[in-house]
């Protein structure tokens, strides 16, 4: 797997040697964890060198991948875990797996004296366990 630290997601502890695979942990790599050990996998997780999701360089009808991305759609590696936006473009390049958390923003405008204002942005998160969904058979 080829990735990089995205906190509280993945957090990765890497070797000088980004060919050697790096000590993960983080809420994310525990469910890919419980997952590869209901299939019997074993997952390594290797660093990106430039922390680069991953981009199309020439526009959209150039399939020339970069980073993370690139990685994947070139066959280098297997699986990628970082938070990608799902979008009409990769989906025609990589198959997504459904989300495993989601993410409820609320905007609230407080009206103020003579026409001032200020906006609160709320953000909650779902906290559903997906990880002991997993442990349970669920």
């Amino acid at each position: 797997m080829i990735a990089f630290t995205w906190f509280p997601h993945l957090d990765l502890k890497c070797p000088q040697n980004i060919a050697l695979p790096c000590e993960e942990s983080g809420m994310g790599m525990e469910i890919i964890s419980n997952m590869a050990n209901l299939l019997n996998l074993t997952i390594d997780v290797y660093k990106e060198k430039d922390e680069n999701w991953g981009s199309v360089s020439e526009g959209y009808n150039n399939i020339s991948w970069s980073g993370v991305m690139g990685l994947v759609y070139n066959g280098e590696f297997d699986i990628s875990m970082p938070t990608f936006q799902m979008s009409l473009h990769r989906a025609k390049n990589f198959d997504f797996l459904y989300p495993i958390k989601s993410i409820r923003i609320v905007c609230l405008f407080i009206q103020g004296i003579q026409g001032s204002g200020h906006i609160l942005l709320l953000i909650e998160e779902d906290q559903s366990d997906v990880a002991s969904s997993f442990e349970r058979g669920i």
